[in-house]
């Protein structure tokens, strides 16, 4: 079923809207006012042997990291300059971490992208859109599911990533009850997009997890710890080394002190003498991946 919309949330959709007095004050020197015709087809293409990204056949100069989240509202200057260059592609993203929209299992409230769009559209009338989606439990899942949760090598729950205005679930890779989860908020977030009066500006959508948002792996928060040591993961890398590993008689998640006795510290390792923790470094990457 189609979500109705009440027009009068969306004024950044018409562009006379834009030039209202009061609403949006445009820049005298933007390079256009012209709406961009809807997104029929976007992705990478070769323009002279080097990749561009392009929407409906042609290649865009775009701009990461522009969303006007409200911790970081540039001058109106500011705002003015960088509205007149002609960037036809910006990334958006609301501020904060996933509580503020993800209320329940399969409950959402995704007013703050629609905030964040439109305050983005306002600003850059005639370009397209990269939405971010951060993959991260909300702050109420990893409460209830603590289980779920990364590890260090005392069985202790690595604690999450908390700041004033962030918060980072740190859960575990090897969580198939955390992947589903994410998985149905992304899609949850895609398709109410999808179905807003601006998705014929989204260009694409950016998926983002992990300790710098940018698939990295989880890091120790505690000096000479190790992860991860949540169930999951000791059972999951346990099959991995059993089907990919078979030599290995007793295949276990290394502990800190283990990693760090490699061949006295050497960057190559010894195959054979160190297999256990280069398979678990694999076993990890996999997950990740």
């Amino acid at each position: 079923m189609v979500e109705e919309l009440d027009e009068d949330v969306w004024p950044a959709v018409k562009s006379e809207v834009w030039q209202k007095e009061g609403v949006w004050r445009a820049p005298t020197n933007h390079y256009s006012t012209v709406e961009p015709e809807p997104v029929r087809e976007a992705g990478v293409v070769q323009v002279g042997g080097s990749p561009y990204f392009a929407v409906n056949g042609k290649p865009l100069t775009g701009l990461w990291g522009c969303a006007i989240e409200r911790r970081f509202v540039r001058p109106e200057d500011a705002k003015r300059r960088l509205s007149a260059a002609p960037i036809e592609l910006f990334s958006v993203k609301p501020k904060g971490d996933t509580s503020q929209f993800w209320k329940d299992d399969g409950e959402y409230d995704f007013s703050v992208y629609d905030r964040i769009i439109e305050e983005s559209m306002r600003e850059n009338p005639t370009a397209y859109l990269i939405v971010y989606i951060d993959a991260y439990p909300s702050q109420k899942w990893a409460k209830a599911n603590p289980g779920e949760l990364l590890r260090d090598e005392t069985g202790e729950t690595s604690h999450c990533i908390e700041r004033s205005w962030y918060y980072e679930t740190n859960y575990s890779f090897s969580s198939e009850k955390a992947a589903k989860s994410i998985e149905d908020m992304v899609s949850a977030v895609i398709a109410h997009c999808e179905r807003a009066p601006y998705a014929g500006r989204i260009a694409g959508y950016a998926v983002v997890s992990g300790v710098t948002t940018e698939w990295l792996g989880w890091v120790p928060q505690r000096k000479e710890k190790a992860i991860d040591f949540s169930p999951m993961a000791k059972r999951g890398f346990a099959a991995f080394a059993k089907e990919r590993y078979p030599q290995l008689k007793d295949p276990h998640v290394p502990t800190y002190a283990e990693r760090k006795a490699l061949n006295d510290g050497d960057i190559l390792w010894d195959g054979k003498e160190n297999l256990n923790v280069i398979a678990f470094y694999e076993f990890y990457s996999a997950n990740l991946a």
